[in-house]
């Protein structure tokens, strides 16, 4: 956090104003050529089956439901990490989520065969990236572990102070964790 004086004159007295200006600092979370390999196929298997059918009438499912599913996936990406001195807020196209840098109990980085990860409960495996619940085997006392992520390297985890644990994937993990400390 910054801190700028500010002077103001007013009938010959003067006033000193601090004012607290917060940076915000970016640090981009790019897709990995793996999630662009199984979004890429993905897109193509849907098509493929798609394709065929287009000179009959084609299942509602795959009209209405699987646009809907794509979007969703879309939305829910992490596509920037940013720091203001105060919190790293997770941006994605809705929904971002934010973390206060006082909860944060510690960050490190990690690989991802040290998540130990064993199952997906609830998001994303691959296609637009890795987010949301997903299963350790590890034995911390919460094996839930919070994805979002957009590439499975430069891994960041994070645990707050009431034991949940978050992972992210900035471009610049060094960048990040020094610009995350108090």
């Amino acid at each position: 956090m910054k801190s700028a004086m500010m002077v103001s004159r007013l009938n010959d007295s003067i006033f000193v104003f601090t004012i607290n200006q917060l940076v915000m600092r970016h640090f981009k979370a790019s897709m990995s050529k793996m999630v662009i390999a199984i979004t890429s196929i993905i897109h193509a298997l849907v098509l493929g089956t798609i394709i065929p059918f287009a000179h009959n009438s084609i299942p509602l499912w795959e009209v209405i439901i699987l646009p809907v599913l794509f979007l969703t996936a879309f939305l829910l990406r992490p596509f920037r990490y940013d720091i203001d001195g105060r919190q790293i807020i997770i941006r994605k196209y809705v929904l971002p989520k934010r973390l206060l840098i006082a909860d944060i109990e510690s960050m490190v980085p990690v690989d991802y065969s040290d998540l130990k990860i064993s199952l997906r409960l609830w998001g994303s495996g691959g296609f637009w990236g890795w987010y949301g619940t997903f299963l350790t085997a590890d034995n911390y006392k919460d094996k839930q572990i919070n994805m979002q992520c957009s590439q499975r390297e430069h891994l960041v985890l994070i645990t707050m102070k009431n034991g949940k644990r978050i992972v992210i994937s900035p471009d610049d993990r060094d960048g990040l964790l020094t610009a995350s400390r108090p």
